[in-house]
């Protein structure tokens, strides 16, 4: 099948979510690249927002069924890529060597964010970020929303036009 990416939508504060539009517009740039995008989810309000992001991106979209967290891994290990906030997901992406895209928004990319060639940090410059908070201050999530498409698309396709190394998803 078509190489895959992951778009991580989750996370476990309200303040961490990127905007359900601009992960729209960045799966429906992925499709028209040829990739299949997968949309995986953690608990109902996840799976709400996989839901939503999937169907607007149209057939190239997949929201998998809930898995453990080994499952989540196995997937996560065959994209070709993992774009997500500063979320367990994004990190696990990290983890089995899938290249990512994480966003920062209340916290700061530096201290948390995954390092290597193969990984984008991304965060906004933002007067309020980072500001540690479960909660925004402005009730706008102005930090997250500054990450705007332009940048993921452009660190993406850095990553994805990268040699990649194979991954046990592609097809020959």
């Amino acid at each position: 099948g078509p190489p895959r990416v992951a778009l991580i939508n989750g996370a476990s504060w309200e303040t961490k979510l990127w905007p359900v539009a601009s992960f729209v517009a960045l799966g429906q740039w992925l499709a028209a690249r040829g990739f299949a995008v997968v949309v995986p989810w953690g608990d109902e309000r996840e799976h709400h927002r996989a839901v939503a992001i999937a169907s607007e991106i149209g057939p190239a979209a997949v929201v998998p069924p809930r898995g453990s967290l080994a499952e989540l891994a196995a997937l996560l290990a065959t994209c070709r890529l993992a774009v997500g906030g500063d979320t367990g997901p994004t990190h696990i992406a990290w983890a089995v060597g899938t290249p990512t895209v994480s966003l920062y928004g209340p916290n700061p990319a530096v201290r948390n964010g995954p390092r290597g060639p193969t990984h984008r940090r991304l965060q906004a410059p933002v007067e309020c970020s980072p500001c540690w908070g479960k909660r925004c201050p402005t009730n706008n999530f102005i930090c997250m929303a500054s990450i705007t498409v332009e940048a993921v698309v452009a660190a993406a396709a850095d990553l994805l036009d990268s040699a990649p190394p194979p991954r046990p998803g592609d097809s020959p």
